[in-house]
């Protein structure tokens, strides 16, 4: 998420508004973006999602809430055992950019549930 008009000093969160409210979004700039991460970096961020996963023991599909400090740590926010799983929304979104479309990522969820690991 990325909040253009914001100061850079000021704090930024996402909250209701910075979500799901346009008028907002576009008063602010706030847009959704995905960051280009070096390869350590991004193998890194899946070690640690894949860790939370199986710590909490999820089952089937989730994501993991995370954020990246100036410095590249990592800060786990929450995982999600059940998330928006709607066509533009950030999951679908996040399985698209991983080279799964819409249709193959339901399908998957649907596996999942018939037959869990």
């Amino acid at each position: 998420m990325v909040f253009e008009n914001i100061p850079e000093a000021d704090r930024k969160f996402a909250t209701f508004k910075a979500k799901w409210d346009e008028k907002y979004r576009r008063r602010w700039g706030i847009k959704n973006r995905f960051a280009a991460l070096k390869p350590e970096l991004e193998k890194k961020i899946q070690a640690i999602c894949k860790k939370v996963y199986r710590l909490l023991s999820i089952q089937g599909y989730g994501r993991v809430d995370l954020r990246l400090t100036p410095a590249d740590d990592i800060v786990v926010l929450e995982a999600n055992p059940n998330p928006f799983i709607a066509k533009d929304e950030d999951f679908a979104r996040s399985a698209r950019k991983g080279g799964m479309e819409y249709n193959r990522l339901i399908q998957k969820i649907l596996q999942l549930g018939f037959h869990p690991r």
